[in-house]
């Protein structure tokens, strides 16, 4: 499947829709709403680069990452994805009790 056609991709191409109309509109909960889906989209790209399989193999590599550093780049992408499903669910609540 093509690079583009994934799902991280497609939701932040939706969420910069959503974002574009609702700030001259001036909607808070849709921006929150769009800001959601942009930072999951986001998440999910790194989530995925994360889980990738190295370039090179091990023995090619000139060191080895800390672990500190592999619970940050671990840890970046669900982070992010989690960020994102909060202000989506918090966007949709604003929108549902105007």
């Amino acid at each position: 499947m093509s690079e583009w056609l994934k799902w991280w991709i497609a939701g932040i191409v939706v969420g910069l829709v959503i974002l574009v109309v609702a700030i001259p509109a001036k909607d808070n909960a849709a921006i929150l709403v769009g800001l959601g889906i942009i930072t999951a989209g986001f998440g999910g790209w790194i989530d995925r680069a994360n889980r990738a399989e190295p370039a090179l193999p091990d023995e090619a590599k000139s060191e080895k990452p800390s672990q500190l550093e592999k619970l940050g780049r671990l840890a970046s992408g669900p982070t992010l994805s989690g960020l994102g499903a909060l202000l989506f669910v918090v966007g949709v609540i604003l929108l549902i009790f105007r």
